[in-house]
């Protein structure tokens, strides 16, 4: 009965919020958003905060300025040289504002008040090989498997985002399910139904950003005709999706946000079956790492400072403590998943190291769609390799207890999270 009364109200929200479209979001429409924070940051703040968390390109320095006294953003490098402004923001050291925490008033329900946006990552079902999230693993007798094994990430994380939201909702929270049923996306049309409408329009979009006629028609031709399907559904549709899914969230206002995932490491062989890993391992997600945006995808990813979009949340993530805080709780739940998990913390290259705070490992920004787009803290967590052998065994036989102890991992890393910002 929980879960059926938790997806009833998951999708009543998603009804209630169905129409409310922040993707419009740009600096130069809404600037305003960010009046409480003029003349509150130093320059070594907003120094420091772009170099170690927001800058992942040295190229995206081109749209902006720090001086002395301000912060200035533009919307191309040309305006930069042109010194044409969108947006400006004032330096200085006035207080802050920080988001309230809703106060404990009763010990068995202490996040009481408290919204959390739980978002089960990927599709799942019958788009699960699309995403290319999933494990098909052959009998393997030297590592231990004597049977094929299949199962995919989407299924596992709506499962422990259904647990998850049964746990918090008894703690007292209220929590939004981006969606409530694996094998189906958060947009309205489908993804057959949206390739047979509007994949024409997409391909004139992916091609844009070549400048060059001829390349446009070739890469156009190539998207037409070679493309896999799965790069042109993760390359497009996908995206919308997560957008929809940020949407969503960012209608609910919620204090925070948990991205159930799970990692994958191996890949592919050109049967499509899983190969497998012995290396396994725990890391963490947080916003940044802003790039200068070349992938052929750039026009749906909109990951770069040429998005509007971005640059409103390149400032957003600048001015607010959504990446001090987002640190904060993947450090809380990395010593969860050290101890329950007994993995070690990942050891990346090619990606940037958090920061905030200063006990942050396996904390990584990355410039993830929903990481930048989410307004709040959010705990993204890849917490093991569904295709280590050993997990894959684990999540095959008896995926309840791997998952039960995820539930366990986020469950008690937001209370702690919770006490210590109302400390």
């Amino acid at each position: 009965m929980r879960l059926i009364s938790i997806a009833i109200l998951s999708l009543l929200l998603m009804l209630t919020f169905s129409t409310a479209r922040l993707s419009c979001k740009n600096l130069f429409e809404d600037a305003h958003d960010f009046d409480a924070y003029q003349k509150t940051l130093s320059k070594e703040y907003v120094e420091t905060k772009i170099k170690k968390a927001l800058e992942g390109d040295a190229e995206i320095n081109r749209w902006y300025l720090l001086t002395e006294h301000e912060f200035v953003i533009y919307a191309s490098p040309e305006d930069k040289l042109n010194h044409r402004a969108e947006f400006t923001l004032e330096l200085g050291s006035k207080k802050r504002p920080k988001k309230e925490f809703p106060p404990f008033q009763n010990p068995h329900t202490p996040l009481k008040g408290l919204r959390v946006a739980i978002d089960p990552g990927h599709m799942g079902g019958k788009l699960a090989h699309l995403e290319e999230k999933y494990v098909h693993m052959l009998p393997n007798e030297e590592k231990g498997i004597y049977e094929e094994i299949k199962f995919n990430e989407g299924e596992l994380a709506i499962t422990t985002a259904k647990r998850l939201a049964n746990k918090l909702k008894a703690l007292g929270a209220t929590v939004l399910l981006t969606k409530v049923k694996s094998g189906e996306p958060v947009l309205r049309s489908n993804f057959d139904d949206w390739k047979s409408e509007n994949f024409e329009s997409a391909v004139a979009q992916l091609v844009l950003r070549q400048p060059d006629p001829l390349i446009q028609s070739k890469e156009a031709l190539w998207w037409k005709e070679k493309a896999p399907l799965s790069q042109i559904f993760r390359s497009t549709y996908n995206f919308l999706d997560i957008e929809r899914r940020a949407e969503l969230i960012n209608a609910f206002k919620p204090h925070v946000t948990i991205a159930c995932h799970y990692n994958l490491g191996g890949g592919y062989n050109k049967e499509g079956y899983t190969i497998g890993t012995d290396t396994d391992y725990t890391l963490f997600f947080v916003p940044g790492a802003f790039e200068k945006g070349d992938l052929k995808d750039e026009v749906f990813r909109k990951a770069s400072l040429k998005n509007d979009r971005s640059r409103y949340e390149f400032v957003r993530l600048l001015v607010t403590e959504d990446i001090e805080q987002s640190v904060a709780l993947a450090s809380i739940t990395s010593d969860y998943t050290s101890e329950i998990l007994n993995l070690p913390l990942a050891k990346m290259k090619g990606w940037m190291q958090a920061i905030y705070p200063d006990k942050a490992a396996g904390v990584f920004h990355r410039n993830l769609m929903l990481a930048r787009l989410t307004h709040a803290p959010i705990l993204y967590c890849e917490p093991f390799l569904q295709d280590n052998y050993e997990q894959t065994k684990i999540l095959y036989y008896n995926k309840d207890r791997r998952i039960d102890e995820m539930v366990q991992i986020y469950t008690q890393s937001i209370l702690d999270w919770t006490r210590w910002n109302q400390d």
